[in-house]
């Protein structure tokens, strides 16, 4: 069965090192400490002084090791921000060239897709599923619609 997506235009960046969770902690709107590997949470990034600077996504995907994923044209300014304040921390922030397709509904099977990520999620009561690839071309069960 071949999956319908719409390819959607995103930035994504990783941050990754021993202190990764923490430094994210205190920098995200969002409670990430005792996310499980592939759980996916929304949350802003924060000024010091508490105003927005950025919304995005943030997947973990494993111990000390996130995805963010933010609006087309907002990966470098959350990546200098969050570079702003790395002093002497074990965190590296780097740009990914990701691709993004998103399924509406949830028709994947757990042993499915194997060379992407799968991120199911729901808003206002509809089903989604992101599919995120580390290259523009995607498996052979996906039928891209526009």
């Amino acid at each position: 069965m071949k999956i319908d997506v719409v390819k959607r235009e995103k930035d994504f960046l990783r941050v990754s090192g021993t202190e990764a969770e923490s430094y994210l902690q205190g920098q995200l709107s969002q409670d990430i400490e005792g996310m499980s590997d592939g759980e996916a949470r929304f949350t802003f990034l924060l000024q010091p002084s508490g105003k927005v600077d950025a919304w995005l996504r943030i997947t973990r995907q494993a111990q000390n090791d996130y995805l963010l994923d933010v609006d087309k044209n907002y990966g470098e300014l959350v990546l200098a921000r969050l570079k702003r304040f790395l002093l002497r921390t074990d965190c590296r922030v780097e740009i990914l060239n990701y691709f993004l397709y998103t399924e509406i509904g949830n028709s994947r099977n757990e042993n499915d897709f194997v060379d992407c990520i799968a991120i199911p999620y729901s808003w206002f009561g509809f089903e989604f599923t992101d599919y995120i690839f580390k290259s523009d071309s995607f498996s052979e069960g996906f039928t891209l619609i526009d």
